[in-house]
């Protein structure tokens, strides 16, 4: 997800990382500096770009 274009979203003044389904995600650094501010929201339009794929199985 890091390697994902940023675009500065000023309205909200967060940064998105856009997926290359075209799906703006939040950007993980920008939303741990807002968390150190005092909260984020992190909703967003998600395709399932932005989630880990899950190892394992059986």
């Amino acid at each position: 997800m890091r390697t994902w274009p940023r675009v500065w979203r000023a309205y909200y003044g967060y940064s998105d990382r856009l997926c290359p389904h075209g799906v703006g995600h939040p950007d993980p650094d920008d939303v741990v500096h807002l968390q150190a501010l005092g909260g984020a929201c992190t909703t967003h339009a998600c395709d399932g770009c932005c989630a880990a794929p899950l190892r394992g199985g059986g």
